[in-house]
């Protein structure tokens, strides 16, 4: 669900997080797998959403799905930086971000393109008016439905961030748009 907070007050909020994962992924440098589904211009989305899948396992592996593949916000995250941030120029870097703390994980992914208008788009998802979403926005309607994770974007656009909680903490047990979300539980 899309959420109206910013990453530092996620950040004060998660309880000591720890910086686990700082990646720059370069697209034309990532070395594609024999296993690719994608289309060859997206062959590196599926090895680094592997990699990434890796990282976020110990706390999330019953919802990969919902984060990686061809239904996944964070691969859909990753596509947009890389389709509509950088225009496909696979030589530009997206930064991927991961802060894990005692009460939950917090996922940045930055592109250098030009941003979007965020709130009118957002309000246009929301409102289910068909438009550009009747063909297109698929990733968007995603992040917009779903109940596990909160989503918020940051500098014009240009930052996507997704938030989860884990399920004993403070901010898990107040499960609605301004407060938090659920999740299964905490790393060992």
């Amino acid at each position: 669900m899309f959420v109206h907070t910013t990453t530092r007050a996620v950040l004060d909020e998660l309880g000591e997080p720890e910086l686990i994962c700082d990646d720059q992924v370069v697209p034309a440098s990532v070395e594609v797998l024999d296993t690719n589904p994608y289309r060859p211009e997206y062959g590196w989305l599926h090895s680094y959403e592997r990699n990434l899948a890796r990282v976020l396992d110990r706390w999330l592996p019953e919802r990969r799905f919902e984060l990686f593949g061809g239904q996944g916000v964070l691969t859909e995250a990753l596509s947009n930086a890389f389709c509509h941030g950088h225009r496909r120029q696979r030589q530009l870097a997206i930064r991927v971000s991961v802060w894990a703390g005692r009460s939950g994980l917090l996922v940045q992914i930055r592109d250098q393109g030009p941003g979007f208008a965020v709130e009118p788009v957002l309000a246009q998802v929301e409102s289910g008016k068909r438009g550009y979403f009747s063909n297109a926005g698929n990733g968007l309607r995603r992040m917009c439905v779903t109940e596990w994770f909160g989503v918020f974007f940051e500098d014009g656009g240009r930052a996507f961030n997704l938030v989860c909680w884990f399920g004993d903490s403070e901010r898990a047990a107040r499960p609605d748009r301004s407060s938090g979300f659920r999740l299964g539980r905490k790393p060992p």
